[in-house]
């Protein structure tokens, strides 16, 4: 006898408070990610010297604060395009 064929997303294996500390957790990353944008286009040179390589290049400063989203943005295509595949 063959499965029956359903629809319906399968049912969540996360609890709501998992949920929210999930969420709590990716809004600080978005947070210090934007901070250290900051610090960069800023560049502290005086104040922190380990940042004085990171001030001097004119591409590599921005590789930290663009992983965040571009990670982010991946993810969710990627998720959305197995989505539409496995209910095609």
């Amino acid at each position: 006898m063959p499965n029956k064929i359903s629809f319906a997303p399968p049912p969540a294996s996360a609890s709501a408070t998992q949920l929210y500390l999930a969420a709590g957790v990716l809004f600080l990353l978005a947070l210090l990610s934007g901070g250290l944008a900051i610090s960069y286009l800023i560049c502290p040179i005086d104040t922190v010297p380990w940042l004085t390589h990171l001030c001097d290049d004119g591409h590599y400063k921005y590789l930290v604060p663009l992983l965040l989203p571009v990670t982010a943005w991946f993810v969710i295509a990627n998720w959305v395009g197995w989505e539409y595949f496995r209910y095609a």
